[in-house]
């Protein structure tokens, strides 16, 4: 009865941490033990950041843009993010299908 106590108890605090480390974004329906009794580790989900660096702007069509250090054109992807439209300061992503504006922040 006391090792049953003790290994529910290991359960909570491992659970607790585990979720803290995850940022709560963690399915809590889904168990942390496989059903052989090894438990799962929860890797954080990164969020992903796109740095716009640079747009080489065209007005009569094939612009590019340099994000995160990879130089892409309309229609290229990176990450979760589809190049949509370029213009002289911003640039139009899409993701899920959703637009994403991304100005070009001027250096002083």
């Amino acid at each position: 009865m006391l090792k049953n106590k003790f290994f529910i108890l290991c359960f909570i605090i491992i659970s607790l941490f585990l979720v803290k480390e995850a940022n709560c974004q963690r399915d809590p329906f889904i168990s942390l033990i496989t059903p052989d009794g090894r438990l799962i580790f929860v890797e954080e989900e990164k969020k992903e950041e796109l740095k716009l660096e640079g747009i080489l702007y065209n007005p009569y069509g094939g612009s590019s843009v340099i994000v995160n250090g990879e130089i892409l054109k309309i229609g290229d992807w990176i990450g979760n993010y589809q190049v949509y439209k370029i213009e002289l300061n911003k640039v139009v992503f899409l993701k899920e299908g959703n637009e994403v504006v991304i100005s070009l922040e001027k250096e002083e």
